[in-house]
C-alpha cells in the first residue's frame, strides 16, 4: 500500500478542518436562532402619537440668499433653501397643531452644519417644548465637521463656523441628549424614554471624523462596531426592562429600492443587511442585532423620498424602515404615527402647503423649483456626454420625473419613466437598466398611508 505524501495528508488535515469548522458555525447559528426564537414576545407598544419631520436643511437668511454666489449654489440644487426658515417655522405650528406626544428629527438639521444655523434651529425647537412636546434629534451627514459652512455675500463665497460632536450635542442637549437613559460614548447615539415603556434610539451612523481627515464631504454612513455593542447591550437591556424599541438615524437601514446598495451606497448604512437581518452566518460574534432583538420599526430620512419598506424574517422578526422625505423639498411632507393599545401603527403624510412668501401657491413654487433642479444637475453632471440631437433633453426629463415620483412615495404600478438605450445614455450617471427598474418598481407597502400590525408584521393601506 502506497503510504501518504506530505501534501496529501496536509490537504486532509485541511478538509477535515474546514468541516469541522463549518459544523461548528452551523451548530453556533442554530443555537443563536434557538436562543432568539424562545424569547418572550416583544413587549407591546404604549399607546402614542409621532410626528416626524426630517432633512430640515435650515438656512439662515444672515448667510445670504441674494447675490451671484448664492444664485450658482441653488441653481444646481434641489432643495428650498431660500424658504427653509419659512418651511420650518411653519411645520413647526402645524406639528404643535397636531399635539403629538413628541417628535423625531432623523438629521440634516442644516445646510451644511453651519453654527447660526444649528443654534436657530434649537431655538425653533424649543417653541415645540413649550407646548409639553418633547423632542428628540439625530445628526445627519451635513450637520458636523462640514468643509462647506458657508456664507454667500454677493460674488463670493466666505467659510463660516461649523459644530464639532461636542458642540452639536450641546447646543441640542434638551433634545434627547441630556434625558437620555444612556449614551454611546463612541458616537452621538442615546436611549431616551419620552413615555414609560418605550425607548427611543437615537442612532447616529454619520462618518464626520473621516470627513476631517479627508477636508470633503462624506455622505455615507456607518454604525462603529463598540457603538454596535452598545446598541445590542441596550437593545437586551430593554427586553429585560420590557421596553418597546423605536429606532431613528439619518441613513437607512433598508433598501428603499432594489439595486439601491449597488448603485446609491451613500444612501444605505454600511452592512445594511448585518444591521436589520435576524440572525449572521458569519462573524458570528456579534448576536442578532435589531430585527431579532424587537427593533420593528426604525425612522430614516437622507434621500428625501417619502418610502416605506419592510423586510421580514419570520412570523413575528421583521424591520419597517421609514423613510421621509426633506422638508424643504417637494413635496415638503412630514409624518403623523399613531400607535393604539390594540398594537396597530398608523403612519399618515402631511405637508406644508403654504409659507407666507407663498400663501396660495406653494406647493406648485416647490414643485417647479424641485424640477429645475433636477434637470440643472442632470445636464451638468452629463454635459461630457456625446449625447445624440435631442437626447439630453428627453433623458434629463425622464430622469425628472423618476425622481419626483420616488420623492412623492407610491409610485404608479407599472409605470416606465425611461430607459437606458446605448449610446451617451449606457454612461448615464454610471445607471444601467437594472438600476433603473429597480427605481421604477415600488416595494411593499405604499408609502404614504398605511396602518401596521406591530404583532405580526402585516399592513394594509387606507
Amino acid at each position: 500500500m502506497r503510504s501518504k505524501t506530505g501534501p496529501e495528508i496536509t490537504v486532509r488535515i485541511f478538509a477535515t478542518t474546514a468541516a469541522l469548522l463549518v459544523i461548528t458555525l452551523l451548530h453556533c447559528q442554530r443555537a443563536y436562532v434557538d436562543r432568539y426564537a424562545n424569547l418572550d414576545p416583544a413587549p407591546d407598544f404604549p399607546p402614542v402619537r409621532i410626528a416626524v419631520i426630517s432633512d430640515l436643511h435650515f438656512f439662515h437668511p444672515d448667510l445670504g440668499t441674494t447675490g451671484a454666489a448664492f444664485e450658482r449654489y441653488v441653481l444646481h440644487n434641489r432643495k428650498l433653501l431660500r424658504e427653509s426658515a419659512e418651511i420650518l417655522e411653519t411645520a413647526i405650528h402645524l406639528v404643535i397643531a397636531a399635539e403629538p406626544d413628541f417628535v423625531l428629527i432623523p438629521g440634516d438639521l442644516t445646510k451644511d452644519g453651519e453654527m447660526i444655523n444649528h443654534q436657530y434651529v434649537a431655538g425653533l425647537l424649543r417653541r415645540i417644548e413649550q407646548h409639553n412636546i418633547k423632542v428628540f434629534v439625530i445628526p445627519g451627514n451635513h450637520d458636523i465637521n462640514n468643509p462647506e459652512a458657508h456664507r454667500y455675500r454677493g460674488d463670493t463665497v466666505e467659510p463660516v463656523a461649523s459644530v464639532n460632536p461636542d458642540v452639536f450635542a450641546g447646543i441640542y442637549r434638551s433634545f434627547g441628549y441630556d434625558d437620555a437613559v444612556d449614551r454611546d460614548s463612541a458616537s452621538l447615539s442615546y436611549v431616551a424614554e419620552p413615555v414609560p415603556g418605550l425607548w427611543i434610539f437615537g442612532l447616529d451612523a454619520c462618518r464626520y471624523e473621516d470627513r476631517a481627515q479627508e477636508r470633503s464631504p462624506v455622505i455615507g454612513g456607518r454604525i462603529k462596531k463598540s457603538t454596535m455593542r452598545w446598541i445590542t447591550r441596550m437593545l437586551d437591556r430593554a427586553r429585560h426592562e420590557h421596553k418597546a424599541v423605536i429606532g431613528v438615524m439619518h441613513h437607512a437601514v433598508l433598501e428603499h429600492f432594489d439595486h439601491q446598495a449597488e448603485y446609491f451606497p451613500d444612501y444605505v448604512v454600511k452592512k445594511w443587511r448585518s444591521v436589520s437581518r435576524f440572525f449572521l452566518i458569519v462573524n458570528l460574534s456579534k448576536a442578532p442585532i435589531f430585527a431579532a432583538r424587537g427593533m420593528k420599526v426604525v425612522f430614516t430620512g437622507h434621500f428625501h423620498a417619502q418610502d416605506i419598506t419592510v423586510r421580514r424574517f419570520s412570523d413575528d422578526k421583521f424591520i419597517y424602515d421609514i423613510g421621509t422625505g426633506s422638508l424643504v423639498t417637494f413635496p415638503c411632507p412630514w409624518r403623523m404615527i399613531t400607535i393604539t393599545a390594540d398594537q396597530k401603527m398608523t403612519v399618515r403624510s402631511r405637508y406644508v402647503e403654504s409659507i407666507p412668501s407663498y400663501p396660495h401657491d406653494f406647493p406648485e413654487h416647490a414643485f417647479r423649483s424641485l424640477r429645475s433642479g433636477i434637470k440643472n444637475v442632470f445636464i451638468q453632471k452629463t454635459k461630457m456626454l456625446p449625447w445624440l440631437p435631442g437626447e439630453a433633453r428627453r433623458s434629463a426629463r425622464d430622469f425628472t420625473e423618476l425622481l419626483i415620483a420616488h420623492y412623492q412615495g407610491d409610485e404608479p404600478a407599472g409605470k416606465r419613466y425611461m430607459r437606458v438605450r446605448g449610446g451617451a445614455s449606457c454612461c448615464l450617471l454610471g445607471l444601467t437598466n437594472e438600476m433603473i427598474e429597480g427605481w421604477e418598481k415600488d416595494l411593499d407597502p405604499p408609502d404614504n398611508n398605511i396602518t401596521v400590525d406591530l404583532r405580526s408584521g402585516e399592513f394594509y393601506s387606507f
